[in-house]
């Protein structure tokens, strides 16, 4: 999370999730309705772990920003 913010920031949220998960859309859904409740602009991101560990040190990528910078709010 960036340090700077104001009225019109939104959250920016990187999931990843196991391999083994076979829609990533449908989690992508299912994680949406569950922050849904939050009363902010976010954006929400999901990636599987295979592919993150292929693109987070790619540069130009919002996955590298998120590796670099980014916060864990929550490791299960």
């Amino acid at each position: 999370m960036r340090k700077a913010y104001g009225r019109n920031s939104d959250v920016d949220f990187l999931v990843i999730i196991g391999d083994e998960m076979e829609n990533l859309r449908r989690e992508s859904v299912r994680i949406r309705e569950g922050l849904g409740k939050i009363l902010m602009p976010f954006d929400l991101l999901v990636a599987p772990y295979s592919k993150w560990q292929q693109i987070k040190d790619v540069p130009g990528l919002i996955y590298r920003e998120a590796d670099k910078t980014g916060e864990i709010v929550y490791k299960a």
